[in-house]
């Protein structure tokens, strides 16, 4: 059975033959608002939200991966821990967001939020506080703290040695952060 919720628990729709996904993606098709929803632990992969918009959204810990958002708003959702793989967000905007502990393995970002640069053969990816390379997502202070020998896969090995100082380059003059 399928129900969503809003923050408040208030019910937004409920149908006992479709799944929480099938619900978002009637919501988005039929208009009904999204906004305050609880959408959290969902697996929405693939779900087209081209045009929607979204205020106040709980995307905790969601399942994103391969999304479509063309000309979508999201504004004050908070996506911690949600999964973003294979997405493009260059259409996309956020505003206010969190993006505490996401994984944005080959995002292409907003450019605003999300940022995207490509480094070689890998896509780096990165938030205000976390980065993607490749497959690996972690803290962007713990991606600093690492060595070329904390990495076992020997072209990460040379690109980290090659690229490491760029990379951060990069991470802080489009962060703000003053090196001087």
């Amino acid at each position: 059975m399928g129900i969503l919720k809003r923050l408040d628990e208030t019910i937004i729709i409920e149908n006992d033959r479709k799944s929480e996904k099938e619900l978002v993606e009637y919501c988005i098709l039929e208009g009904i608002s999204l906004n305050n929803a609880n959408l959290e632990n969902i697996n929405l992969s693939g779900l087209d939200f081209n045009n929607a918009f979204i205020n106040g959204a709980s995307f905790k810990n969601a399942n994103l991966n391969d999304i479509s958002s063309k000309n979508a708003s999201f504004i004050d959702c908070d996506f911690s821990g949600a999964s973003f793989h294979f997405c493009n967000f260059l259409r996309t905007e956020f505003e206010n967001c969190i993006f505490e502990n996401v994984d944005l393995r080959d995002c292409i970002g907003d450019m605003k939020n999300i940022f995207s640069v490509v480094v070689d053969t890998y896509v780096m990816t990165f938030t205000k506080t976390m980065m993607n390379l490749g497959c690996d997502t972690k803290t962007i202070k713990e991606w600093r703290n690492l060595s070329v020998n904390d990495l076992e896969d020997e072209e990460q090995k040379w690109l980290w040695n090659y690229y490491k100082d760029t990379i951060f380059e990069i991470i802080d003059k489009r962060l703000g952060v003053e090196n001087g």
